[in-house]
């Protein structure tokens, strides 16, 4: 697997960033945007954040870092669907189900 050339990014003086930012100028040649980070907050159960605390640490590296590893790695593989056999009953029970619940919203509507 060929490995990305990454982009060069030009240098400049902090006085001169500010004024091409004050001209409404384009910067994107002076951003590092392979390697920008930006916190994010989420909201977790606390046993699974225990849980993540703890791997970390049997790991040695912080729990940020194990986070980052493990979305990277989710997001890198294709999503996979389990697709099991249903009995025609079953499917049938569902079929019915989801039809009332469509209909009643249907029936709502009018």
């Amino acid at each position: 697997m060929k490995s990305k050339k990454r982009k060069t990014v030009k240098t400049i003086s902090a006085e001169e960033l500010d004024a091409k930012f004050e001209r409404g100028e384009d910067l994107s040649d002076y951003m590092d945007w392979e390697s920008a980070t930006k916190t994010v907050r989420i909201n977790m159960p606390v046993r699974l954040i225990k849980k993540l605390n703890e791997l970390a640490e049997q790991v040695g590296i912080p729990i940020s870092k194990l986070i980052t590893t493990a979305v990277e790695d989710f997001i890198s593989k294709p999503l996979q669907v389990d697709i099991v056999p249903i009995e025609k009953k079953d499917f049938d029970k569902t079929v019915k189900k989801v039809f009332r619940k469509h209909k009643k919203a249907m029936d709502e509507l009018k």
